[in-house]
């Protein structure tokens, strides 16, 4: 995945010269939505800009005041996008959070009229006012937390009896919200989290379906020697009544260096003096996605900032996995800073950071992280846009302020593109600018015969393609559990490609329906049914007369073994029987096996008296005539068929499942009217072969593998044969919730 195309953000200048911007950035179908101290604007999607306001007059919170710390979301359960900004006057004592919804997706319908949360805090004669807001949105409200100071800026050991920090629910109108607000930090005992940012997740995903009422917190606390990842689970979330479940995760010893001020290194920077000011260890930023939870952190690793990630099973609260984001590859001595993460649909996660070294100036850039990547690792770092010379600006602290955050987003369109929003040092000495850019997932083709269909668990229905050297999916439709999918082919008759589907509930039981992709979108014909009894063993042009049948077996018993070739005439499926096998033989494939340009069906014997027995089945006349081709042990497993040699000609694939040679590849193929194997490597027993077709060669068939390992879990290959060996070729990676369908022309075991 590469960075597609980059927009121009607003300048220092255009933001009343505000230090540090805070960038923030959220997407909806038409709009892309920027904040920054002291900002906000939107874009359409091309990176046009549509409007420019500064914070005080878009909250109206009144001529001369400075809002600050702004975020932006889109919620993309009611297609609205949620602005807040902080409003503290330390003249009059009001510390306000405000908050701005959308009309609609579409900005050019406006905003509605901003609203205020009132979270000053008086306890014991004395005043706190919220500093660093966060916001988040789910299906039952909006979040956003505080962290509290007294006046004279300090932060006290705990509040009002409680912790330093406060979540405010709001309903999704905006209409009312908790006060006061609820202390969740408390909820992890008696000081754990005192002086620690709340993060509550961004969230996607049926939260039922996960016993979720409520949004996530997120905490990381370093100790010596230890650090611990809080998750706070949100428990019926509303204005009233909500109750908290804590869970501390030990991730180990990450770091018991603490990250000082002005510590990242720029060109002619001092680190501790004049370096970038990075933060500190609080969680930045974090997502929930059906059952898993990722976030970030910075960590001091032996005298460098490095952003560091988390992956944790919600169902399970257990760490699955973590990770650095050292950005090596931009030079040595290289510090990463304010991440933030997002997720795709398919698992694949992307960070954006900023980052300073010795030698290169503070600049915007993205890291991303495919399903079946080694555990810990992220790809190389791709530029958002590169620091255009050093920054020195100080705040009223002495500080020289950087971040306190970036952006970085899931596209709601696709669910697996994703846009990023960051400062880089300008050309302007010590002044920042900030950068926009997307990720574009390639899109897929025309569905293909070859093409291999997943469902996911919730009934999404995807097929994929390899598209320049990655593994892209395009989302059709949907379908229920209660289809099975039995392979693809011309089916309907008319010159394209479709996928055979069967009802196995209880409604319309054994209807047959032929899918086919309609503009992107999945159309559905139904062409008849068969019953339980009848399986299915391949679709191919068996008749020869440029349509694909679909061939079933009988396993009733009153006509058990009987094959039968059904074909779509006139809208309804024909049945034509051309004989019968028993129920000793197998179907592994369908093709020109035996080179006379007819396609046929590879059966093999696994009775006790001609076991491993290989024959290929071909229709002339109407019915089924078969020629015996060799053999092969019970040991091989038939794993796909196409032209894996290039040589115009028919193979199958097969991997040994015996004690002696484990795991071995060879291809089978009739070579002037005899069998013969090519012994082409190996694979575990970890990887399942999921399709075969061009997906990386044109001019010979490639075979797909998935691995269902724990090391490497859901990473893609693509195997090739060539001079004589099985080449592999990682193409990404798939969650393991998607199921692979592989009942195409190519793979029929």
């Amino acid at each position: 995945m590469s960075l597609t195309s980059t927009f121009a953000g607003p300048s220092e200048a255009q933001a009343l010269n505000f230090i540090p911007p805070d960038p923030s950035l959220a997407v909806g179908p038409d709009n892309v939505v920027v904040t920054m101290n002291d900002a906000i604007a939107w874009y359409d999607r091309a990176g046009n800009l549509e409007a420019l306001k500064f914070l005080d007059s878009f909250f109206n919170t009144g001529i001369g005041h400075q809002d600050y710390d702004p975020r932006v979301v889109y919620d993309q359960y009611s297609g609205h996008f949620y602005a807040t900004a902080d409003f503290t006057d330390f003249r009059t004592h009001q510390s306000r959070i405000y908050i701005a919804e959308s009309v609609s997706d579409d900005l050019s319908a406006g905003w509605k009229t901003p609203v205020f949360l009132n979270v000053l805090i008086n306890a014991n004669f004395s005043q706190f006012w919220g500093d660093y807001p966060t916001l988040s949105v789910d299906e039952f409200g909006v979040y956003v937390t505080v962290n509290y100071f007294d006046f004279n800026e300090n932060q006290p050991d705990g509040v009002a009896g409680g912790s330093t920090s406060r979540l405010y629910i709001a309903n999704k109108n905006l209409g009312f919200y908790s006060l006061p607000g609820y202390d969740p930090g408390s909820s992890a005992g008696a000081g754990a989290l005192d002086g620690v940012t709340l993060q509550p997740a961004r969230i996607y995903g049926n939260e039922a379906a996960f016993g979720l009422t409520g949004d996530l917190l997120v905490a990381y606390r370093q100790g010596t020697g230890d650090g611990t990842l809080y998750l706070i689970q949100v428990d019926n979330a509303g204005a009233t009544g909500s109750s908290f479940s804590p869970v501390a995760i030990d991730v180990g010893n990450l770091s018991d260096l603490a990250i000082p001020a002005n510590f990242a290194p720029e060109p002619g920077a001092i680190s501790g003096v004049s370096g970038i000011d990075v933060g500190d260890n609080r969680v930045y930023s974090a997502v929930w996605r059906d059952g898993v939870l990722y976030a970030t952190t910075e960590i001091n690793l032996n005298g460098r900032a490095v952003v560091h990630w988390f992956e944790v099973n919600t169902s399970t609260m257990t760490l699955v996995d973590q990770g650095n984001v050292t950005a090596n590859d931009l030079g040595s001595g290289i510090n990463t800073y304010y991440g933030t993460i997002a997720v795709s649909a398919e698992g694949a996660i992307a960070i954006e950071f900023s980052a300073s070294g010795p030698n290169l100036d503070p600049g915007a850039y993205v890291a991303t992280r495919l399903p079946g990547d080694p555990a810990g690792q992220l790809g190389p770092s791709q530029v958002l846009h590169t620091g255009q010379a050093p920054y020195f600006a100080y705040d009223d602290n002495g500080d020289n302020r950087w971040g306190d955050y970036s952006g970085a987003v899931v596209d709601p369109v696709d669910d697996r593109s994703f846009w990023f929003f960051n400062e880089y040092a300008s050309s302007t000495a010590n002044q920042w600018q900030t950068q926009g850019g997307d990720l574009i997932s390639q899109p897929a083709s025309a569905f293909q015969v070859s093409s291999p269909l997943m469902t996911s668990a919730s009934g999404s229905l995807e097929y994929d393609q390899v598209v320049n050297g990655q593994m892209v999916y395009a989302t059709i439709g949907g379908i229920g559990p209660e289809w099975e999918l039995d392979g693809n082919g011309f089916l309907l008759g008319d010159g394209q490609p479709g996928f055979l589907m069967r009802n196995t509930g209880t409604v319309t039981t054994g209807a047959l329906e032929v899918g086919e992709v309609v503009n992107g979108s999945v159309a559905f014909t139904r062409i008849g049914g068969v019953g339980p009894e009848w399986q299915f063993e391949g679709n191919d042009d068996f008749l020869n007369d440029g349509q694909s049948q679909f061939l079933i077996r009988n396993t009733g018993t009153v006509i058990p073994g009987t094959l039968v070739l059904g074909e779509v005439k006139a809208g309804a499926a024909v049945y034509t029987k051309i004989g019968g096998v028993g129920v000793e033989w197998e179907f592994d494939g369908d093709g020109d096996f035996l080179g006379d340009g007819r396609q046929g069906f590879l059966i093999r014997n696994d009775g006790n008296v001609i076991g491993g027995a290989l024959y290929v089945g071909e229709v002339g006349n109407g019915a089924a005539s078969f020629t015996r081709i060799g053999g092969v042990g019970p040991e091989w497993q038939f794993e796909g068929t196409g032209d894996f040699l290039g040589d115009g000609h028919t193979a199958f694939l097969m991997r040994n499942n015996g004690p002696v040679i484990p795991g071995a590849l060879e291809v089978g193929e009739i070579r002037n009217g005899s069998l013969s194997f090519s012994q082409i490597g190996g694979v575990g027993p970890e990887w399942e072969f999921v399709g075969s077709g061009h997906y990386l060669s044109t001019t010979k068939d490639d075979f797909l593998l998935r691995n269902t390992g724990s090391v490497i879990g859901g990473r893609l290959l693509i195997g090739t044969v060539s001079n004589g060996a099985a080449q592999f070729t990682a193409v990404g990676g798939v969650a393991s919730e998607w199921n692979f369908h592989t009942g195409n022309t190519a793979v029929l075991a």
